[in-house]
C-alpha cells in the first residue's frame, strides 16, 4: 500500500502465496515465494501509480507474527519457514515443561509453552534436522527476512520477538533462563530494535523491488499490533477491540497475568504500554459457519438482492425497539438517581 505524508491510501497491490499444509499438523510457507510477492507488488504499485521511486520517503512492514523462518549468515533460507499454524512441535513443549513450570514460564514470556512458538520449532528442527540447525546463523520472523533482504542486516522488533516464546517480557530481552534450560543458543536470534527504528536504507534488491537505492526502511511491527495503531490505540484509555476470525483486546499500562493463563500478553510497539490479548479464536468464525450453515434464506436473499448476506442476518436479530440509556451520575439537589429509557 501506498500512503501520501497527510495519511491518505494512494492505492495497493495484492500479490498471493500459498500455505502447505501436510503430516495433518504441519504448516509451512515458502519464503522466497513471499519475497517474490514482494517484490511484485511493490513493482506493480510504483509502476501503475506513475510515480518516481525517489519520492518514497519511507519503506515500512508488517507480517504474521509467531514463525520460525532459519537463515544462513548469506542470503538463503534454510528450509520454508514453519508458521504460527503448525504443532508439530508437541515434545518440545513437553520438554521445556519438563525444565519449568507452566505458570513460571507464562510469567516470563507473557505466554504459555506451546507447541506453536518459534523456540519450540526451533527445537524441533534441532532435534530432527541437525545438520540445519547447525546452518542457521538466525531465526526471523515474516516482516524482518523482506526487512533483511532489503538493508541486509538482521532485526526484529519488542513485539514480534514476543511471538518466538522465550522472550523476557518484564525487561524486553531475549530470555536468558528460557534459552539456557532449552539449550538454544541465543545468538540465533537476531538484535531488537524499536518499531520506528529506521536502518540506512535499501542497500541491495532495489533493482528487484523497484524502490530507489538509500531509501529508508523503518522496521515496523507484527499484524496484531499495527492494526492496534492504525485504530489509535496508542495511549492509555485508547483500548482496541477486534473482531475478526478471531477477538482480542488490547492496550494496557502493564502486563495482565491470569490465574487461569487465559490471556497472553506481548510488548506493544508503544514500549511503555502492554497488548494483552484474550483471544476467542472462533469469534467472526463462527458467525460465518451460523450464516453458511443456518441463514440459506438470507443468503439467497442478499444474492438475488445484490447485498450482504449480512445485512438480512442483521435485520432478523434487530430488535423491535431501540433504546438509549440515561445514567445520571451528578444530580441537582432533591434529585434522585434515574434511568430514562426512551
Amino acid at each position: 500500500m501506498l500512503f501520501s505524508e497527510h495519511e491518505k491510501e494512494i492505492g495497493s497491490q495484492v500479490s498471493s502465496y500459498n500455505t502447505n499444509y501436510f503430516n495433518s499438523t504441519w504448516v509451512e510457507q515458502d519464503a522466497e515465494v513471499c519475497w517474490s510477492a514482494v517484490c511484485i507488488s511493490s513493482k506493480n504499485l510504483i509502476s501503475t501509480q506513475e510515480i518516481d521511486p525517489s519520492d518514497i520517503d519511507v519503506v515500512s512492514f508488517s507480517g504474521q507474527i509467531v514463525g520460525c523462518l532459519s537463515k544462513d549468515k548469506v542470503e538463503r533460507p534454510l528450509r520454508k519457514s514453519i508458521i504460527w499454524a503448525d504443532q508439530r512441535a508437541q515434545n518440545q513443549a513437553a520438554v521445556i515443561a519438563e525444565q519449568i513450570s507452566q505458570k513460571d514460564f507464562y510469567h516470563i514470556a507473557g505466554h504459555r509453552n506451546t507447541d506453536s512458538y518459534g523456540i519450540q520449532n526451533l527445537m524441533w528442527i534441532c532435534d530432527n534436522e541437525p545438520e540445519i540447525y547447525e546452518q542457521i546463523y538466525k531465526t526471523l520472523n515474516a516482516k524482518d527476512f523482506i526487512t533483511f533482504r532489503l538493508v541486509g542486516n538482521f532485526y526484529t522488533e519488542y513485539f514480534d520477538g514476543n511471538s518466538n516464546g522465550c522472550f523476557d517480557l518484564m525487561n524486553l530481552k531475549w530470555s536468558g533462563r528460557i534459552l539456557e534450560y532449552v539449550g538454544i543458543d541465543p545468538d540465533k536470534f537476531p538484535e531488537f530494535k524499536p518499531s520506528t527504528f529506521i536502518d540506512v536504507g535499501v542497500t541491495r534488491a532495489a533493482k528487484a523491488t523497484g524502490f530507489k537505492e538509500r531509501t529508508p526502511v523503518a522496521l515496523g511491527g507484527g499484524d496484531c499490533i499495527t492494526a492496534n495503531v492504525g485504530a489509535g490505540s496508542i495511549s492509555l484509555g485508547k483500548t482496541y477491540y477486534c473482531m475478526g476470525t478471531s477477538a482480542w483486546i488490547t492496550t494496557t499500562e502493564k502486563p495482565i497475568f491470569g490465574d487461569e493463563m487465559c490471556t497472553v500478553t506481548s510488548a506493544h510497539i508503544i514500549l511503555s504500554l502492554y497488548a494483552p490479548n484474550g483471544t476467542m479464536h472462533s469469534a467472526g468464525g463462527v458467525y460465518k459457519w451460523v450464516k453458511n450453515t443456518i441463514c440459506r434464506m438470507e443468503m439467497h436473499e442478499a444474492k438475488a438482492n445484490g447485498k450482504s448476506p449480512y445485512f438480512y442476518m442483521h435485520k432478523q436479530i434487530e430488535p423491535p425497539h431501540k433504546f438509549k440509556w440515561c445514567h445520571f451520575t451528578s444530580l441537582p439537589s432533591g434529585w434522585k438517581s434515574a434511568t430514562v429509557e426512551s
